[in-house]
C-alpha cells in the first residue's frame, strides 16, 4: 500500500479496481457516482481515469460503442415498423426525442448541427428534406426567419 492506504500502482487489485471504474464511466456514470460507488474523492477519479493505459481502455471501449450504433439504429427500424401500435408509437417518440426533433424550448445540439451544414453537393435529398423540416419546426418554436440554413447558436 501507498501513502494514506492508497493501493500501489503495481498491485492487481488496483488494476482491477480502475478497470472496473473505466467500464462504470463507459456505461455513462458521473464522477459524482462513481465518488459515491468507490469512495473516492473526484480527483482521484480524475487521475485515474486519465492514467495512460485506462485512457487506452476508455478509448477503445467508446469505439466499438460507436461502431454498435448501425445496429442500434436497425432496432430502432425494426421497432418502428412493428406490427403492435403502442411500440411503434413509444418507438417513434423516443426517436423524435433523442434527437431533438420533437419541439422543446432549447436548440439541442443535434438540430444545430444539422441545420448549419453548408450545402455540399453530396448531401442526400433526404438531408435536405430533414433540414427543410426542422428548419420550419425551429422557425415556429423560436418566432424568427433566419437566413439559409444558417440558425443562430447564440
Amino acid at each position: 500500500m501507498g501513502k494514506n492506504g492508497a493501493l500501489a500502482k503495481n498491485n492487481p487489485a488496483r488494476l482491477e479496481r480502475d478497470l472496473t471504474i473505466a467500464a462504470e464511466r463507459l456505461k455513462g456514470k458521473t464522477y459524482r457516482e462513481l465518488s459515491e460507488q468507490f469512495g473516492l474523492a473526484k480527483s482521484t477519479l480524475h487521475h485515474i481515469l486519465n492514467d495512460d493505459e485506462i485512457r487506452d481502455v476508455i478509448e477503445t471501449g467508446t469505439r466499438e460503442m460507436v461502431g454498435l450504433v448501425p445496429k442500434a439504429v436497425g432496432n430502432y427500424q425494426d421497432l418502428l415498423g412493428s406490427s403492435d401500435e403502442k411500440i411503434r408509437l413509444q418507438a417513434s417518440k423516443d426517436c423524435l426525442q433523442t434527437t431533438g426533433v420533437m419541439p422543446s424550448h432549447t436548440q439541442p445540439s443535434v438540430i444545430v448541427n444539422v441545420l448549419n451544414q453548408h450545402v455540399n453537393p453530396a448531401q442526400t435529398k433526404e438531408l435536405e428534406e430533414i433540414k427543410a423540416f426542422l428548419q420550419h419546426q425551429w422557425k415556429d418554436i423560436i418566432g424568427e426567419e433566419k437566413k439559409g440554413n444558417e440558425i443562430d447558436t447564440d
